[in-house]
């Protein structure tokens, strides 16, 4: 399964430029707009060794986006997009993850590429880098494909017939140095809850850095 994103070691970032990953709104639906005092603000407290039963880390950093996140050790990191769309994706054991940034790549964008078959939560307010997010999950239904190619007399032949699980998609979308940001996570349905603790430190590990104030 290759989901395109359509995603804690702990880390120390330093100075006022690096902020922190998401997290619910308060009930009163106060935002912090600035970062503690602190100059150095660890993505979580966990140890840089915590690993999930299938899934261990390593920290992913993106000068081309100015964000730095956790992302699977074991796997490869794809670079997608061009120009001013650009992103990275990653493809694990039931589980996808990425960012994508840009003007194709804001909250309504990606609702609208999402197939008639999807059903689609409501959106709920979060906080990522200390400023407001939204949040949006979306679970896709299982699929069945046909497999078909013509052969050497130019008649269609089946090459069999490929299932596709149940799929949940996880995005918050945020603004990053004036431009849309989404991270996204992508999950079996069926294995969402094994995997519910790496989803939350997938999204937990985020950090934004500024340049122009280094």
């Amino acid at each position: 399964m290759r989901c395109l994103i359509a995603l804690n070691l702990a880390c120390a970032c330093h100075g006022p430029s690096c902020e922190r990953g998401p997290r619910d709104v308060e009930p009163k639906g106060r935002v912090d707009d600035a970062a503690p005092a602190n100059d150095t603000i660890p993505a979580n407290k966990e140890p840089s060794t915590r690993s999930h039963p299938s899934l261990t880390w390593k920290r992913h950093v993106s000068e081309l986006l100015g964000l730095e996140i956790d992302v699977l050790a074991d796997q490869p990191v794809f670079e997608i997009g061009e120009g001013e769309n650009v992103g990275f994706s990653q493809q694990g054991d039931g589980v996808g993850l990425g960012i994508s940034a840009g003007p194709m790549h804001d909250l309504a964008s990606w609702r609208a590429r999402l197939p008639p078959v999807a059903k689609v939560n409501a959106e709920i307010a979060v906080e990522a880098c200390w400023r407001p997010a939204r949040r949006l999950e979306a679970v896709l239904p299982p699929s069945n494909a046909v497999g078909i190619t013509r052969g050497a007399d130019g008649e269609p032949q089946h090459m069999g017939q490929q299932s596709t699980p149940g799929m949940t998609h996880v995005v918050v979308a945020l603004k990053h140095l004036g431009r849309p940001v989404l991270l996204i996570w992508v999950v079996e349905t069926d294995r969402r809850a094994v995997y519910r603790s790496a989803e939350d430190h997938f999204f937990s590990s985020l950090a934004c850095h500024d340049p122009t104030s280094r």
